[in-house]
């Protein structure tokens, strides 16, 4: 009996201190399973053409670009660029913005160029659609049994991930952002002013915090 515990003690010193030596790359790292949103991107092209004077997109075209645009599920998530093909191109975006914002694309989503589209008809729309792909969660990849890397659960970052991903109106969002829209020129300079002033709102006469003036600063 006293051989056998000896010999079931010195097994086990001897895992632990192979496992104690166990060279750091092969143990998990979290560049095994990154937490990251994947984002592609979808693209449909239609070419339409346009009435002789340019006031209007042919019936038939119209109703084939309605329903690509029925057919991505959120029109108000398309990003179209237009592309002149003939001479009426340019004249012609017009009729084919109308159509798409009949459609639901949103205005601010629509954009013209002055670059050559391809194909035949008047007009090139070239609609772009992005697509977030949540990360591989839950993820249980890093054994919790041997590691003596002291690095975190492989879970760990999943909750973000997919909370996020869920939570972005426009996963393009993701990728560009989007532009800051103009600043008001009054309420940046009445702040200007303030600060030369030293009327800062907030603050008492000596520049120190006043709470009584909190009413003020929320108007």
């Amino acid at each position: 009996m006293t051989k056998l515990r000896t010999s079931t003690i010195g097994m086990v010193a001897l895992a632990l201190g192979v496992s104690a030596c166990t060279p750091e790359v092969s143990q998990w790292s979290e560049s095994q399973s990154p937490k990251e949103i994947e984002v592609t991107m979808v693209r449909e092209s239609v070419n339409v053409a346009v009435s002789a004077d340019g006031s209007g997109v042919m019936p038939a075209d119209a109703e084939r670009l309605s329903q690509v645009v029925a057919a991505s599920e959120a029109p108000e998530l398309l990003h179209v660029t237009l592309f002149p093909v003939s001479g009426l191109g340019t004249k012609g975006m017009s009729a084919v913005t109308t159509v798409l914002r009949r459609n639901g694309v949103l205005a601010s989503n629509i954009s013209r160029t002055t670059a050559p589209g391809e194909g035949t008809g008047d007009v090139q729309v070239v609609m772009d659609r992005y697509v977030a792909i949540a990360p591989n969660c839950p993820d249980w990849t890093r054994a919790n049994i041997n590691d003596n890397s002291n690095a975190g659960s492989s879970n760990f970052g999943c909750a973000t991930a997919n909370n996020l991903m869920l939570m972005v109106a426009d996963p393009r969002d993701l990728v560009v952002g989007r532009d800051i829209g103009p600043a008001r020129g009054d309420t940046a300079a009445g702040s200007v002013k303030r600060y030369r002033n030293n009327e800062l709102k907030g603050t008492d006469a000596a520049g120190r915090f006043d709470r009584s003036s909190l009413s003020d600063v929320a108007q």
